[in-house]
């Protein structure tokens, strides 16, 4: 009866281990994947604010230059 009992236990640990480890892998997964949708929320504002104003700014250049060019051009 001992012996019987004392597996039972170990049985019960091991599944209890188990189950703890499974659920540190799921909350290792669902911290992944988070920290990567923050990173690349990040990446696309960084991305969007920087680049977005820098395209703007240079086709605003672009037209200025076209601009003075037809000008020149038209004289």
């Amino acid at each position: 009866m001992a012996l019987l009992t004392e597996l039972a236990d170990d049985l019960a640990f091991g599944i209890q281990t188990q189950s703890t480890r499974a659920a540190q892998a799921q909350e290792v997964r669902r911290l992944r994947n988070e920290v990567k949708r923050v990173a690349r929320s990040r990446l696309a504002a960084v991305l969007h604010d920087g680049v977005d104003q820098t395209m703007q700014a240079l086709n605003l250049g672009f037209k200025q230059a076209r601009a003075l060019a037809e000008r020149r051009e038209a004289r």
